[in-house]
């Protein structure tokens, strides 16, 4: 097994960091939507609903999201 250069391994590790940074940008993405969710929940279960539509969940609120856009 032959040793890796010292630019192979720097390459390796730009890779590897590259990766790193769209998993951390993916969390951030996640983390928005859940705030939005969590949101709406709560406006939801206070009564203070701002959002006329029912309370749909699963494909059922997917399917209606596609079709009012």
């Amino acid at each position: 097994m032959a040793l890796l250069s010292e630019e192979e391994r720097a390459d390796e590790l730009l890779e590897a960091l590259e990766g790193i940074n769209r998993v951390g940008e993916a969390l951030v993405e996640l983390e928005g939507k859940l705030a939005e969710i969590y949101e709406r929940v709560s406006i939801c279960r206070s009564g203070l609903s701002r959002d006329p539509r029912p309370v749909r969940s699963g494909l059922a609120s997917e399917i209606d999201w596609q079709f009012e856009s």
